[in-house]
């Protein structure tokens, strides 16, 4: 009886063990698929700051030309006034 009682025991612990031994293989494993998992987000995330950095640079560039492109506009606009001016007056004092 005693000897079952310590066989049982051994058994026991044995199937113990393997269990433990189990649990950890698996805490291992997810510890590995969750580490995998955040460093594809961080790439991802990595990724997605690079394109907005891009975009926020092509936004001011496009910003800058269009800003250029109505500084032009306004001096052309106020080139032509100052034309317009000048042949009104020209043409006032050819009248008279």
């Amino acid at each position: 009886m005693k000897r079952e009682l310590a066989e049982l025991k051994a058994r026991l612990k044995a199937e113990q063990e393997r269990h433990e031994k189990e649990i950890d293989a698996i805490k291992k494993l997810n510890n590995s698929e969750i580490e995998t998992v955040h460093l594809k987000i961080k790439e991802i995330i990595k990724k997605k700051e690079e394109k907005f950095a891009i975009l926020r640079e092509s936004f001011q560039n496009e910003l800058e030309k269009k800003d250029r492109e109505l500084d032009a506009a306004n001096q052309r606009a106020q080139h032509l006034e100052e034309l317009i001016d000048h042949q009104s007056k020209q043409f006032l004092q050819a009248n008279h």
